[in-house]
């Protein structure tokens, strides 16, 4: 089995950290705690995880990525939509968190569209202002 792939934002410091021995940080996969140089940091830092999938360029999908999904219907029009990955933990699976044309939240399965990454909810929450 593959070990889990983390991204980490450092709430504080507004930036991503590696996650290394190298760097100072690391994370415990049996308990989910973050420490730096031995010390709990937990709180300071949001992990996001690696999806095991990739865009339409290749890049890595990990959760809180902001993406721009094209839906080709088949009549030939391109219906867009914007979202941010999250993991559905009742269901055990990742999915696309966006606004319906009713302005509710909705969820498309990640797997089936081709998918752009467009930023991140850390580096560019401003992405999301006209989806809410």
């Amino acid at each position: 089995m593959k070990e889990p792939q983390f991204k980490a934002w450092h709430k504080d410091k507004k930036c991503w950290i590696s996650i290394c021995p190298q760097s100072g940080y690391g994370l415990n996969l049996d308990n989910g705690q973050i420490y730096y140089n031995g010390l709990n940091i937990t709180e300071r830092i949001d992990l996001f995880q690696f999806t095991g999938l990739r865009d339409n360029k290749g890049n890595k999908i990990y959760e809180g990525n902001i993406v721009r999904v094209t839906d080709r219907r088949h009549n030939g029009q391109d219906i867009h939509y914007i979202g941010v990955v999250k993991y559905i933990t009742h269901s055990c699976w990742f999915a696309i968190e966006y606004r319906n044309l009713a302005g509710d939240i909705a969820y498309l399965n990640i797997n089936i569209l081709p998918t752009e990454i467009i930023g991140h909810i850390c580096d560019n929450p401003e992405l999301l202002e006209g989806e809410k």
